[in-house]
């Protein structure tokens, strides 16, 4: 069985108002915060640089990736391959190096595009090493946007089966 032109055209222009609709509200919350707040210290978790690590990858690559690193996205139905999902890595999987040279130059054969003339170096380390530590080493989930805190106090009891990709994973 398949679907028709329409049905599918329909879907994908959803698909994209619903992307447009999350990308929006990402640049809002991130016109909050202040970008000269970058720390050099340790990137440990929690530290000023993890968190700014966060602010890169909340901002450029939750779209694709997902908030919790897992490539469980809308994005991801329409990409082939699928972005990585970060937490399926082991720690060794694969070098702080060659994250780099992803971010900063992208991957071939796939939809992940080079960030190194919208990035800092600086940016880029901050948001590998964010990944390395919040989704391959310590398996945590990140952000949650829809929470009482932002403005959603019923989201869950009432769209969370809908949009599993924006709701804590502890209850679900």
């Amino acid at each position: 069985m398949s679907i028709g032109v329409a049905t599918r055209k329909g879907l994908f222009r959803a698909a994209w108002r619903y992307a447009a609709l999350i990308l929006l509200c990402s640049v809002i919350a991130e016109a909050g915060a202040g970008a000269g707040e970058v720390a050099g210290d340790a990137a440990g978790t929690g530290s000023a640089r993890h968190e700014f690590g966060r602010k890169v990858y909340n901002f450029r690559c939750y779209f694709c990736h997902g908030y919790s690193g897992d490539g469980k996205t809308v994005a991801s139905r329409f990409l082939t391959p699928p972005p990585r999902d970060f937490t399926s890595l082991s720690v060794g999987a694969v070098p702080r190096d060659s994250m780099i040279e992803s971010v900063t130059l992208g991957r071939a054969g796939t939809a992940m595009q080079g960030f190194g003339r919208t990035l800092t170096a600086d940016e880029i380390e901050a948001v590998v090493d964010f990944v390395r530590q919040e989704f391959i080493a310590s398996r945590l989930p990140n952000t949650h946007y829809h929470t009482i805190a932002n403005g959603w106090p019923d989201h869950e009891p009432r769209y969370g089966a809908a949009c599993a990709v924006a709701t804590p994973r502890d209850r679900r």
